[in-house]
């Protein structure tokens, strides 16, 4: 795409609307603990209602309307199967919010406030450990390029990642104001404290900002009051909540008039800047071709006015209507916006998020491998893994040309793929384990059935041979028993034969061992203590009972 020649800062660049979409995901804390995921979900599900929760739309038909159909035409069958599920399974449940439908959100940044409408407030849970809430927000009044840029960099923060001060959060809300309440974001004071004072059974948790706690409500998050026996649920990424944002400008000139510097500001997700680059110039333009896709990008063969931005963490869709009396982009494209690019973003954010709960679950149970319900979680695990992968986790999500190239983007810049082999290399390590410890321990049973068999099966041959007196018979001629000395003269003949058994047994095991078959190490060594003892004991006993007898 050509840029302009003359740069208009973005602080000059006004927006005809705003709007954002943000998907927060959560992990469940201890997945393995509690009965398992799923007992751990029927405790929360029985709470949601009375924070204000009711099913959302599971069909594309509850909303009338020409869109809705659209949206559940461009997917596959077997998403639609999973987004428009006419009964949710015991899986996966979806909650909305209807009472927070079009309440005010206010961002009172450090540059002046932002007032919002709040137009979608969902949560999916998953029993397999995951919930994604999903925030839809729309600017209330017209903005500059700049004032949206530090919205979208500023809105997104879960928790502060560093401070100016000790009450001024960097590059942050210092405040939020939520339908008429406001929450002030903690000190630096405050949330060191947190830091140092963890509940006993956790490590230190960063405390989410106080208007997402609200939002989350009755989410019981890492480091809050667990008093309330719900399951506590973590927050698996870093201070940067996904966040997807909609950007039309009044006009394709004022579209073209976008400065470089100012594209790249869109496409991370920066706060606006008066430098002409936000980083080194020749480093963002290498990364220019995986960044944005411009399939409709102005030309001078077409008139198409959108572009398109990946980041991992940010999607970005930025356009104008053309000719300015069609309103196509804020009409139609902020409907594909809203539900379309919507969906698609939500299937890749949760299958990261899904991947990031599953790798923590294999490191959990990786720590104490010899727990003795090890295999029995990590089988749970590996369970959960596989209905993830066969019911909720798509690779291909349309056959629409420009679906397909978007998805291939969106999933490349979150690395998906290298991140789902990094899980499933994990799971098989683990699995690998179990089966050799499995393999051992069975090893350790037939090596403890073969020693008894070694010392008790001969003992059983002996003790048929000395029911024959054979030997008893042949030394009662030298020194007949006598009452006295009849029971050392039997345990004598017991002892003889035993110690034939077991030498001959040794000899046997000898040549297996010449042949090269493989018998357990420990049976040579009891063969020859056994033959040792039972012909010592043979002898003391005839000796005995001839001194008996004398």
């Amino acid at each position: 795409m050509t840029q302009p020649t003359e740069v208009t800062p973005s602080t000059a660049i006004p927006l005809s609307q705003f709007r954002q979409i943000l998907h927060l995901p959560l992990s469940l804390l201890d997945p393995d603990q509690a009965g398992g995921p799923e007992a751990q979900m029927r405790r929360l599900l029985k709470q949601m209602a009375a924070h204000g929760w009711a099913p959302a739309r599971t069909t594309f038909n509850d909303e009338p309307g020409p869109h809705s159909y659209e949206e559940a035409a461009y997917f596959h069958d077997f998403v639609r199967d999973f987004l428009y599920a006419k009964d949710r399974d015991n899986q996966h449940y979806s909650f909305c919010r209807p009472d927070m439908i079009d309440q005010e959100m206010v961002f009172h940044l450090g540059s002046g406030d932002v007032a919002c409408t709040i137009k979608t407030l969902e949560i999916d849970l998953f029993t397999f450990g995951v919930a994604i809430l999903t925030l839809e927000l729309v600017a209330v009044a017209p903005m500059t390029l700049a004032r949206a840029l530090d919205l979208i960099d500023h809105g997104r923060r879960a928790f502060p990642g560093f401070w100016y001060d000790d009450t001024t959060p960097g590059l942050c809300p210092r405040a939020v104001t939520l339908g008429g309440t406001r929450h002030e974001a903690e000190s630096r004071t405050e949330h060191v404290a947190h830091l140092k004072a963890p509940q006993p059974d956790e490590k230190p948790a960063l405390r989410l900002f106080p208007w997402w706690r609200s939002l989350l409500a009755p989410l019981c998050l890492q480091g809050e009051n667990r008093e309330s026996g719900l399951p506590v649920w973590r927050h698996v990424l870093d201070e940067r909540i996904p966040v997807m944002s909609f950007l039309a400008l009044p006009d394709k000139a004022a579209f073209e008039s976008i400065s470089e510097g100012d594209w790249f500001r869109i496409a991370a997700a920066d706060g606006a800047g008066k430098d002409p680059m936000p980083f080194n110039g020749p480093f963002l333009r290498a990364q220019a071709e995986t960044l944005f896709y411009d399939r409709h990008a102005p030309c001078a063969q077409s008139t198409s006015c959108t572009r398109h931005s990946f980041a991992g963490y940010h999607y970005a869709l930025v356009g104008a209507n053309i000719p300015p009396p069609d309103n196509f982009f804020e009409d139609v494209i902020q409907t594909h916006f809203r539900s379309h690019y919507r969906r698609m973003n939500f299937i890749a954010q949760l299958e990261f998020a899904a991947l990031l709960t599953f790798s923590r679950r294999v490191t959990d149970l990786a720590i104490t491998p010899d727990a003795p319900d090890f295999r029995d979680k990590l089988l749970r695990v590996r369970k959960d893994f596989l209905s993830f992968t066969h019911r909720f986790l798509f690779t291909d999500v349309s056959n629409h040309l420009q679906a397909r190239e978007m998805n291939t983007r969106l999933r490349a810049s979150m690395n998906l793929d290298g991140l789902r082999a990094d899980v499933e290399a994990e799971l098989s390590a683990a699995s690998d384990f179990a089966l050799a410890e499995e393999q051992r321990d069975m090893g350790r049973s037939q090596e403890a059935l073969t020693r008894f068999a070694t010392l008790f099966l001969p003992a059983t041959l002996a003790t048929g041979f000395a029911g024959m007196n054979i030997v008893a018979d042949f030394l009662g001629q030298i020194a007949p028993a006598s009452p006295r000395t009849a029971w050392l003269w039997g345990l004598a003949e017991l002892m003889f034969w035993a110690a034939i058994a077991y030498g001959i047994g040794l000899f046997v095991q000898g040549l297996i061992r010449r042949k090269g078959i493989d018998s357990p190490d420990s049976i040579g060594p009891l063969l020859r203590r056994a033959v040792s003892w039972t012909g010592f004991c043979a002898l003391v006993c005839a000796l005995l009972a001839v001194a008996l007898k004398g």
